[in-house]
């Protein structure tokens, strides 16, 4: 914004002449005596307006505004311990990042044959574009980018992204790409659940198997009968079979099969037992040909355990042989939505009565043994803590931050983040909040337009932690995407 000239006098002021409409007047205001009495001063012709230092005498005062006054750039105000380290339009494609070795990347979301899109490269020391990075990839969503920055780079590439689970697996090397091992063909048959539970993107189901061999799941929605398989195409059948309904095909537990293997070799799934209601366990020992179901302690009848549902169970590890399953069941009113948490140590299970309303949006175990959830009812969400009392028990204990506003949703499947240290950050709707002992730490992201107090500040999509620690943030305002570098160690 240019600024407007300045007319300002001791005593009066005078009109300023057309000619030099655009330019500040300086007025020289003298006092003379005459001895004999008053005397006019003579007429004077206005002069164009010359910078003059200001200037202090007994006989004058002179008071200066330059004939042009250059704009003045505001202050850059930023109250966050972030700062933009890549800005760009979010436009047709929109952009993502992914933290590599060495490096965090932005790129497109999808790859657009007819578009030149560049990458950004963050490293430890700068910020640089790479044109080939992006180039040289097939046309499709860039779903995920992993490996080390420069030179061994892995790419996923859902080559139909209108359609059902349809990737390509591509490697980089000496900056080219080429497809590797892995890809799932479009049309391919072994469906299995449309969503991963622990991280919320399309992916064929498969469970590491005891004898080396990868067991896949090949999944009927129609019949809603699940196989186990041990390749992709669906042929060859593996020894163990799920359980079935009586007189049936179904399988017993509904829906795609929700399960994990514990170290000791043991697979053990949950699901609502289609002859109950009531959600149960299937699991096989090391080798077992046959499942064994069985009910879980105090679980309810119409829960939602289906994979097909990103938010609806989770089945976690805890780090010491057994694990955790939580499901979001319906309450007795058959609307609302309450937790259920039940703990497996190995050898039986045990109901963590949960004191908090709402459906199940996440759930995670720090290496501690402290079980953090997340539950949804309406707008608002909060977040829970489960650790072992002083008794030998487990209590629950609300860790929502205070500063946290109360119709803030954490459904979203990186609301609840861990660091590489183990530490956890909650995504705010404007801020991050970092958990420090037994609180929390807000950081405000910065404002879309830094010179400008009032602007809305930029909502996180994800936190990322480079190779070297840093925690980074990406995020959306006003069209754009940004990339923000933590500037507070």
């Amino acid at each position: 914004m240019l600024l407007q000239p300045v007319e300002r006098a001791v005593g009066s002021v005078l009109p300023t002449a057309a000619p030099f409409r655009r330019a500040a007047v300086l007025l020289v205001l003298a006092a003379s005596t005459a001895c004999s009495g008053p005397a006019q001063a003579p007429a004077r012709r206005l002069e164009p307006p010359q910078p003059v230092a200001r200037s202090h005498s007994a006989a004058s005062t002179v008071l200066i505004a330059t004939a042009t006054a250059a704009p003045t750039a505001r202050p850059v105000v930023n109250d966050s311990p972030f700062q933009v380290a890549v800005k760009v339009k979010i436009g047709q494609a929109g952009w993502h990042a992914f933290a590599l070795d060495q490096a965090v990347v932005v790129v497109p979301r999808f790859r657009l044959e007819q578009d030149r899109q560049s990458a950004w490269v963050v490293g430890q020391s700068g910020v640089s574009t790479d044109r080939q990075l992006v180039q040289g990839l097939p046309g499709g969503g860039i779903t995920r980018m992993s490996g080390a920055w420069p030179q061994a780079v892995q790419a996923e590439i859902d080559i139909n992204p209108g359609g059902h689970a349809c990737w390509m697996k591509v490697e980089r090397r000496a900056k080219r790409w080429r497809e590797v091992a892995g890809a799932i063909p479009c049309g391919e048959t072994l469906t299995t659940s449309w969503w991963n539970p622990s991280h919320g993107t399309p992916a064929p189901f498969a469970v590491p198997w005891s004898r080396g061999r990868t067991l896949y799941e090949k999944y009927d929605l129609d019949a809603d009968s699940s196989t186990f398989v041990l390749d992709k195409t669906g042929t060859i059948k593996a020894r163990l079979q799920r359980a079935r309904c009586q007189g049936g095909t179904s399988t017993r537990l509904s829906g795609a099969f929700l399960g994990i293997v514990l170290p000791g070799g043991r697979l053990i799934g949950i699901g609502s037992d289609c002859q109950t209601g009531i959600v149960s366990s299937e699991s096989w020992g090391s080798g077992a040909r046959h499942s064994t179901i069985a009910e879980l302690p105090g679980s309810p009848k119409s829960a939602i355990p289906a994979a097909f549902f990103s938010r609806a169970a989770f089945l976690v590890s805890d780090g010491a042989g057994g694990l955790y399953a939580a499901v979001g069941a319906l309450s007795a009113d058959g609307y609302s939505m309450r937790p259920y948490v039940a703990h497996f140590d190995g050898q039986q299970w045990t109901n963590l009565e949960c004191p908090a309303t709402g459906g199940v949006d996440r759930f995670l175990v720090l290496q501690d043994g402290s079980a953090w959830l997340v539950t949804g009812q309406g707008e608002g969400s909060r977040l829970w803590r489960s650790a072992v009392t002083e008794g030998g028990g487990r209590g629950w204990s609300d860790e929502t931050p205070p500063k946290l506003p109360p119709t803030t949703s954490l459904s979203h499947s990186e609301a609840l983040q861990v660091s590489p240290q183990q530490q956890l950050w909650l995504l705010g709707r404007n801020s991050v909040f970092e958990r420090r002992g037994d609180g929390w730490k807000a950081h405000p992201l910065p404002r879309v337009e830094p010179t400008a107090p009032s602007s809305p500040r930029f909502n996180p999509d994800t936190i990322l932690w480079a190779s070297w620690g840093e925690p980074m943030v990406a995020a959306q305002g006003e069209g754009h995407f940004v990339l923000l570098r933590w500037t507070n160690p």
